[in-house]
């Protein structure tokens, strides 16, 4: 009778110390999330609904990250700009993708390999225009609009051949965009959602009265993308901004990402 009780006892307590536990997580995760949110603060002032517009711009892709990058931008009912880079290994279904759920395509550079492409604006517009009959072979579109790898101001690029990709790209037709803000989440390896969304709040509240052009990566590196998407998308869409996407004809409200 005396060892039936004592199992019986330690059967209770067993199950008294597994809920305390399941109590101290479940406490855990919400003040987590309490302290995630107080470092995302309200603007200073509010804005009209659209009256600013929000791009977000990904770069590097397509990747398994691009799929999850979609999947929330289809969640949340927006809609994003790819400046893509040739397959590498990726599935090429992903591009078609892209197009059919009516995001915008850029072209960025097939190889995205800068010692290669910078060492002269030839060997440059040759990348690029591989990457031009790439994606037209794979999706029947020719983009018209582009961003240069690590910007126009890139520093593998001499101020000489710039002048001339980007005298490229207007007799060409092709418009040519930067950014407004970079959270720095370009590097060896992948910072995490909240660090991406406090990145790009902070900067953003240092320009509020404008048009926004983010500059995000979607390559493999990059798999805490979507959970900052989470955070990023229902803030500015809070603080009244509407989200749009770049193309040719885009006029930029203050934004001063247009590559003159």
């Amino acid at each position: 009778m005396y060892v039936v009780l004592q199992r019986k006892h330690v059967f209770v307590f067993l199950i008294a110390v597994l809920s305390a536990f399941g109590l101290l997580v479940g406490m855990s995760s919400v003040i987590g999330e309490n302290k995630s949110d107080e470092r995302l603060p309200a603007f200073a002032h509010s804005h009209k609904v659209g009256e600013y517009k929000i791009y977000l711009t990904f770069d590097d892709g397509p990747s398994p990250t691009t799929d999850k990058v979609l999947d929330v931008l289809k969640e949340h009912e927006i809609k994003g700009t790819f400046f893509v880079i040739g397959p590498e290994d990726n599935e090429p279904s992903i591009y078609n993708r892209i197009i059919d759920e009516g995001h915008s395509m850029g072209l960025h550079s097939f190889s995205h390999k800068t010692d290669i492409i910078y060492r002269t604006s030839q060997e440059y517009i040759e990348d690029f225009e591989r990457l031009r009959d790439y994606i037209f072979k794979q999706t029947g579109t020719i983009p018209d609009f582009c961003r240069m790898v690590g910007g126009s101001n890139s520093r593998h690029c001499t101020k000489r051949t710039r002048q001339e990709i980007v005298n490229y790209f207007t007799k060409n037709g092709y418009k040519c965009y930067d950014w407004d803000i970079d959270p720095k989440d370009s590097g060896a390896y992948a910072l995490s959602a909240v660090d991406i969304a406090q990145n790009i709040i902070n900067e953003a509240q240092k320009m509020p009265d404008r048009d926004l052009v983010i500059l995000l990566h979607d390559d493999k590196i990059r798999k805490t993308l979507p959970d900052a998407l989470k955070i990023v998308i229902p803030y500015f869409i809070e603080q009244g901004y509407e989200f749009s996407t770049l193309s040719a004809n885009t006029v930029l409200n203050g934004s001063s990402a247009a590559v003159n």
